[in-house]
């Protein structure tokens, strides 16, 4: 249980980090585009670089997520009393025959 948390606080923590840098990153660009900041960059190209990171970053990271879920499941550590699980349950529960049967009285 302790290795679960484990990775799921350097995701949290990484994600904490990283959002903090584009927010900063992002508060500069506005900052340079509006004159507060003087700075040789074009804010423009920079916005469109920085979104490019920002969706690769997004992409990269949601894979992470989905292996660590992926990997917690196997290791029995998922969480059993999601509403998900539960949901995915009733679903399973409706295709039964007995339920079928009830249903066409």
């Amino acid at each position: 249980m302790n290795a679960g948390l484990s990775v799921i606080s350097r995701l949290a923590e990484e994600f904490e980090q990283r959002s903090q840098v584009f927010a900063d990153d992002a508060k500069f660009l506005v900052e340079v585009k509006s004159g507060q900041a003087d700075a040789s960059l074009n804010p423009d190209m920079e916005l469109r670089r920085l979104k490019q990171n920002f969706d690769s970053w997004k992409k990269d990271f949601s894979g992470r997520m989905r292996e660590t879920k992926v990997i917690l499941n196997k290791l029995g550590i998922g969480n059993e009393s999601s509403p998900n699980s539960v949901k995915r349950k009733w679903w399973g529960r409706l295709n039964t025959s007995s339920f079928c049967e009830f249903i066409m009285y």
